[in-house]
């Protein structure tokens, strides 16, 4: 695009500078009016909005858009210049000018690319740190964090990969050699880091769909028992009840069963079996021991505590009391406080706690046979 404005027709070398000149005045002082413009709107407008995303987006919108309107002036204002007339190169003067035309137009394309890219990946960083800051923030989990710069570094890769093939095909460069390239390059590490990739988006899965957070009693499926202390990428760390850290992979934890002791409420079942002797008042065994229940200061009044009578034993009637707690945490103190208390109630009463016995009987023989043995045996002598 060349725009002549004639201003000293008289001398040509002084009216294309001149001219050239005033465009690209003009063209910067409009992107100083686009860059208040801006500065106003956000001011005015969108500070008052409760959203911050737009205040993120303009800001990151309006450095690319000031730059490319002074950088098309730069261009207009170059095209403007009839150099084939200045003498400064040897040939036809049309064919000068057609190929500094020709010039302007490759290395200013390219620039514009550039503004382009800069625009896309700054407006999706904005995005992507609005999340980080409004959304993530709101979860215990670790994953988005880890996450979100791992995309915005991803979307960067891509986006100046597919800037560079469409201006390498402007210019006529086959670029179906590097396509080629580089989805063999991309198949090559996906193999090389198969497990890598598979923990990472097993990562994202337990972060969409969120089975458990951070400070959770999980129990998996191999018996691992633990409160989960970190959500990562490509791991998850349980802290164990002997105070060791299991990293378990992220793909192991989605292919397996995992029991969440923690959702959808802290409260948890305490159990407690017992037994007692053949010929006890059972009736009265099931009062003392809601008795016991009902007065722990750690158990919930409802639901209600129950006492069964579960089995009978070979050296004992079982019982077992089912009652809950409030905290996942209290469980096995509550259930040992409560095995104590069931102890010395069954002491002050007198009941008692079978162990394992066993009764011996022993089959005396009948009187004849031992005497026809003994005399058998003598006759045998005798022979």
């Amino acid at each position: 695009m060349a725009i002549d404005l004639n201003l000293v027709p008289a001398q040509p070398v002084v009216n294309d500078i001149l001219n050239a000149a005033l465009i690209f005045a003009v063209a910067w002082l409009l992107s100083r009016v686009v860059r208040l413009f801006f500065s106003v709107i956000e001011k005015r407008i969108v500070s008052r909005t409760r959203a911050e995303l737009d205040d993120m987006i303009l800001r990151a919108v309006r450095g690319p858009v000031g730059v490319w309107i002074w950088v098309m002036g730069l261009k207009w204002a170059l095209q403007s210049l009839h150099v084939g007339a200045f003498g400064l190169f040897v040939g036809d003067a049309e064919v000068i000018t057609q190929t500094w035309d020709n010039i302007i137009d490759s290395v200013f394309y390219v620039l514009i690319a550039l503004i382009l890219v800069t625009l896309v990946t700054r407006t999706f960083y904005a995005v992507a740190d609005w999340y980080i800051r409004r959304i993530a923030g709101r979860f215990e989990s670790r994953v988005d964090d880890e996450l979100i710069p791992l995309i915005k570094r991803l979307f960067q890769i891509a986006t100046w990969s597919i800037a560079i093939i469409i201006v390498l095909d402007h210019f006529g460069i086959g670029v179906n050699s590097l396509i080629v390239a580089l989805g063999t390059g991309s198949l090559a590490l996906g193999l090389a880091a198969k497990d890598t990739l598979s923990n990472m988006i097993a990562g994202f899965v337990l972060f969409v769909d969120r089975p458990f957070r951070l400070g959770d009693r999980i129990l998996l499926e191999n018996g691992t028992k633990g409160d989960v202390v970190e959500i990562g990428l490509r791991s998850t760390k349980i802290l164990t009840f002997e105070n060791t850290i299991m990293v378990v992979p992220n793909a192991q934890i989605v292919d397996e069963k995992v029991t969440n002791l923690s959702y959808p409420d802290p409260k948890i079942r305490v159990m407690v079996d017992f037994g007692v002797a053949y010929g006890s008042d059972l009736e009265k065994i099931k009062d003392i021991v809601l008795g016991v229940a009902v007065r722990h200061p750690k158990i919930l009044e409802e639901p209600e505590p129950k006492v069964y009578f579960i089995d009978f034993g070979d050296s004992s009637l079982d019982m077992r009391l089912v009652a809950r707690t409030a905290d996942y945490k209290e469980q096995w103190v509550t259930t040992e406080e409560i095995r104590m208390d069931i102890w010395k109630a069954f002491r002050a009463d007198g009941i008692e706690i079978p162990f394992p016995q066993r009764d011996l009987w022993f089959r005396n023989q009948p009187e004849s046979s031992h005497i026809e043995g003994r005399n058998s045996g003598r006759g045998s002598e005798q022979e």
